[in-house]
């Protein structure tokens, strides 16, 4: 095998990179408790999976991106939805995200959960909610930095 090697380039790179880390101003991802994404709401928030499995509409239970969370996944966020903190979870279909998304917002405690589907950009209601809380999950979804409603 041929020894690779590094530029003088590639050496302050890899020299700046490591000063960066030992000094802990850059943290590998590897390195940090992540964030649990949406993905991990059925062992996670075993509860509130199954009042979102309950309340799916029944064309939904087998797509695994709607049913599941198990689509581009999205890090959970703790909002605040109409003065209420929630759980917002969002996942979408891989390649489709701007058209097939579902939105959910979770008690803390699990014990409510509705959301939304968006299907070919066709909204379908999950759930109990308002015309409001449907509104505000859309905000959020469409704004990563937004946590109030």
């Amino acid at each position: 095998m041929k020894a690779r090697i590094m530029t003088s380039r590639q050496l302050r790179l890899a020299v700046a990179l490591a000063s960066l880390i030992s000094l802990g101003q850059l943290t590998p991802s590897w390195a940090t408790n992540e964030a649990a994404y949406s993905s991990s709401m059925p062992q996670t928030y075993p509860r509130a999976y199954a009042l979102w499995r309950a309340h799916l509409p029944r064309r939904y239970r087998h797509i695994g991106w709607a049913a599941r969370f198990a689509g581009d996944a999205r890090p959970i966020r703790e909002v605040t939805l109409l003065g209420r903190p929630m759980l917002f979870f969002e996942t979408c279909k891989p390649r489709r995200c701007t058209m097939d998304e579902a939105d959910a917002a979770v008690a803390p405690d699990g014990d409510e959960v509705f959301g939304v589907i968006l299907q070919n950009g066709r909204p379908i209601r999950v759930g109990k909610s308002t015309d409001n809380q449907i509104a505000c999950l859309r905000a959020f979804a469409e704004s990563y930095v937004e946590s109030t409603c």
